[in-house]
């Protein structure tokens, strides 16, 4: 029993490695140059109808629709003609027109075909001219002493489509009539191939078998049982009783298939139970590590500043724990309304025929010494001790520096971003939880990667092959989402956010509950970590017409913008001088960083096969 579950499987098995193997290879293939104009062909239809005579011979009409892309030239095919059995009167047809036969020994023009008796086989060849477009041949034949008669039942065992095709079909219909005279109940069929196919008795004595999506070196064979009455004229007769032994294979070969249907089957169930199981696990692990908490802060508006963060430090909580080129700005400007730097607007000319002033920061280091975060100390002895050694320089000078050391800025820049990341652990922005439960998924996912691997190669469970390869998929997309702040982050995110609306809005509220001029000073240096600087400033333009009040000049001792003459400017002119700064920056941080680009029997479903000395007949073919 083992032998025969066995042989109904190894054809179904193969097929299904070859499947997931082709797949991988086409991809290869497609991703190369040159191979988008590759010939290809395949069968949309093939249609097969059969006739058994009283003789013992059948008379066999074979219909296929071919589809190519690119060019072609001919077709050819074998059938097999083990001893009694011989194959007669083949003719070659298109359309109803017949081909012209060809007496040699090789292919003649298009329109012709020929044969060549191989022994135990029989070549067939036709040639045409086809070019991206369907074709359908009819190739029709008499096979002699194909049908054995027993003392009790006439057998066919005929192979229609042999496993030697190299190429697939979309459908495979077969009918087989047999001669007048028998009633169904008279009549058993098997059909042996892909497990998925359906052998059908109709009321007329009609067999049929159908297949959709035949595999290439794929065979598809059936076996009939009728009176033997039907063929008085077969001169085949094997003188002994036959059908309790016919029975006997059929059923080993059904019990044998069934088993491997309900194999299959529960390898799709747990399939569909791996992939099932992954997106549960990911959700599941989303809602506790992913999801962001429900803050209790509802409100439109936050009016005051939520937290007492350095800007840099809200760009972690903002941007989850990766600081933008806007934190560096924010610290430098922040730096200098805190008293450790000016800046002043300068403008340069620029030498050639064409001179034109250029726009330029200057910035200085002050006397001021006091306590600063890690992050604000690790700017300035940036700047200052590597940049220059005369307390002061320029953004030119600071991006001519960085193009002659980028290794060195962007080092700097790394560790900068690494030491504020650092810093929002310690003020608990974010669920450590996450971490631990982004690794589990990550390494999930390589195991599901690696073991899709061994069974592609290893087992015959091809269909958990995708569904592994999907595990993996998931639960590495998975595992990036299993980020979210902490309650005390997700609060302090949520006041933030109603602050950022409110520096949006702010020219449209109450002005007399607005902050004073030097409040507002504080709340740009925010504002450009959030984005909103140029906005900030358009409205205290509607609010401040001048950019001086209540006895406060804005940026006065530390911002010198929109002039040359030592005064401070316009508001207006303080965006384009805040742009400027944010602009000079960024570009610095991105040259830096290109230097990093490198990287790294009465009906029912078919069984697997028939035994050694089945079914004969089938062949394959192909074209060139």
């Amino acid at each position: 029993m083992s032998n025969l579950s066995e042989i109904a499987m190894t054809g179904r098995q193969k097929n299904s490695r070859s499947f997931v193997f082709s797949l991988i290879v086409l991809l290869c293939l497609l991703l190369q140059p040159g191979h988008a104009a590759a010939r290809s062909y395949h069968f949309a239809r093939v249609s097969i109808t059969a006739e058994i005579a009283p003789s013992g011979q059948m008379r066999v009409s074979e219909e296929r629709t071919a589809k190519f892309s690119g060019q072609y030239h001919g077709m050819f095919m074998w059938l097999k003609t083990p001893p009694p059995t011989s194959i007669s009167d083949v003719t070659v047809a298109e359309n109803g027109i017949p081909y012209t036969f060809n007496p040699g020994n090789t292919y003649g023009p298009a329109g012709t075909y020929f044969l060549r008796d191989e022994g135990d086989r029989l070549y067939v060849d036709w040639s045409f001219a086809a070019a991206d477009e369907e074709r359908t041949f009819t190739i029709s034949y008499c096979v002699n002493n194909v049908v054995r008669v027993h003392n009790d039942v006439a057998e066919l065992y005929y192979q229609f489509i042999g496993d030697a095709w190299e190429t697939h079909a979309d459908s495979v219909s077969i009918t087989l009539q047999l001669p007048p005279g028998a009633a169904s109940r008279d009549i058993r069929a098997w059909g042996h191939g892909p497990l998925h196919g359906k052998v059908e008795i109709l009321t007329d004595g009609t067999v049929s078998w159908q297949i959709d999506k035949l595999p290439a070196r794929t065979y598809l064979e059936g076996r009939v049982t009728f009176p033997p009455s039907l063929v008085p004229q077969a001169v085949i007769k094997t003188g002994k009783t036959a059908l309790p032994q016919i029975l006997q294979e059929e059923e080993q070969l059904a019990a044998a298939a069934n088993t491997a249907r309900s194999r299959s089957r529960m390898l799709v169930l747990l399939a569909a139970l791996i992939v099932a199981g992954s997106l549960i696990t990911v959700f599941g692990a989303w809602l506790r590590y992913g999801k962001e908490f429900t803050p209790k802060f509802d409100g439109d508006y936050y009016r005051e500043l939520p937290a007492d963060y350095t800007p840099a430090e809200l760009g972690v909580l903002w941007r989850f724990g990766k600081p933008a080129p806007e934190d560096l700005t924010a610290t430098l400007v922040d730096l200098a309304r805190k008293g450790y730097l000016k800046i002043e607007e300068i403008s340069t000319e620029k030498r050639g025929l064409w001179g034109r002033t250029k726009q330029d920061y200057k910035v200085m280091r002050t006397a001021k010494d006091g306590p600063l975060r890690d992050h604000e100390k690790k700017l300035l002895a940036f700047l200052f001790n590597n940049l220059t050694a005369d307390g002061q320089f320029t953004f030119t000078e600071l991006e001519n520096y960085v193009q002659k050391n980028r290794l060195e800025f962007y080092s700097f820049w790394s560790g900068w971003q690494d030491l504020l990341a650092a810093r929002g652990s310690a003020l608990g922005f974010f669920d450590k939880g996450g971490e631990a439960a982004k690794a589990a998924l990550l390494a999930i996912g390589v195991i599901a990667f690696f073991a899709g691997v061994v069974v592609l190669v290893a087992t015959t469970a091809a269909i958990l092959c995708p569904a592994l390869l999907a595990a993996g998929v998931i639960f590495f997309i998975g595992s990036y989402s299993l980020r979210h702040r902490s309650r005390r982050g997700a609060e302090d995110f949520a006041r933030w956010r109603a602050f950022r609306r409110f520096l949006l809005d702010f020219s449209n509220l109450d002005r007399h509950t607005l902050p004073s001029l030097a409040v507002w000073e504080h709340y740009l240096v925010y504002a450009i970590t959030l984005g909103v600087a140029s906005e900030v400033i358009r409205q205290l333009q509607l609010v401040y017409p001048q950019p001086a009040g209540d006895g406060h000049h804005f940026g006065h001792g530390w911002l010198l913008y929109g002039t040359h003459s030592g005064h401070t400017g316009s508001l207006a002119s303080l965006t384009k001088s805040l742009n400027g700064i944010n602009a000079g920056i960024a570009n610095t941080i991105r040259t830096a960083a290109s230097r990093q680009s490198s990287g790294s029997g009465r009906g029912g479903g078919f069984s697997g096969g028939g035994f050694s000395g089945g079914g004969f007949g089938g062949g394959g073919g192909g074209a060139r």
